[in-house]
Order: C-alpha cells, then sequence, then structure tokens
C-alpha cells in the first residue's frame, strides 16, 4: 500500500504516489486512481482483449452455436428427468389452488363479518 505524502509545491498540490490498493482509492479518490498510469495500462490491455474476444466471437458465430448447445442440453435434461419436473409442477399448481381456496374461504368469512352474516 502507497503512503500519502501532501506536499505543496509553489503554490500547486502535488499528487500523491500511484494507487496500488482500494485504501488508496478511498483516500486520493477516483480521479487520482484514473489517472495512474497503472490503471492506464490495464485499461488500455482490457479494451484491447474485448475487441479482440468481440471479433473472435463473431468470427465463429459464437452467440449462435452457444444457443444450440443451450437448448440441446435442456431438452436432454428434460427428457431425463421429466417425471421429476412434472411432479414438480404439479405441487406447485396445487400449492397455488390450497394458497387461493384458503384466501377464498378468509374473504368469504371477512364478507360474511361486514353484512352481519355468521
Amino acid at each position: 500500500m502507497s503512503t500519502y505524502c501532501a506536499r505543496v509545491v509553489g503554490g500547486i498540490a502535488v499528487l500523491p504516489p500511484p494507487i496500488q490498493s482500494s485504501w488508496d482509492y478511498v483516500t486520493y479518490g477516483a480521479e487520482a486512481l484514473d489517472r495512474s498510469p497503472q490503471i492506464v495500462a490495464l485499461r488500455e490491455h482490457e479494451i484491447a482483449l474485448a475487441l479482440a474476444d468481440l471479433d473472435c466471437r463473431l468470427s465463429v458465430d459464437f452467440g449462435s452455436r452457444q444457443t444450440q448447445r443451450r437448448i440441446a442440453a435442456e431438452v436432454e435434461f428434460f427428457s431425463a428427468n421429466r417425471a421429476f419436473l412434472e411432479d414438480l409442477r404439479n405441487a406447485a399448481e396445487q400449492t397455488l389452488v390450497s394458497r387461493y381456496q384458503k384466501a377464498n374461504v378468509a374473504m368469504g368469512s371477512a364478507r360474511d363479518c361486514k353484512s352481519g352474516r355468521r
């Protein structure tokens, strides 16, 4: 971690040493971090890497291939687990029906109280 050495030379504040940790980010602020030579070099490297990755993905039609493989895996999973998934769906539907019925009974009781019925 770097040390903050605040200096004023000829009435001008001298920037602190290069940012090396998150504590430095808090101490010196975002502007100093953005000007750090290490961060500038890292930013340039990451941009070049992202552009190369994009070119590669476009050249091999990555999105389409990924979608095809995902769908194939989903179909395989569903086929292998069909009975379990249907049981799960049926249990969820039954839970919703039960909650709906309980809510209707409660609403009916509330309506009966308002109208004076018992």
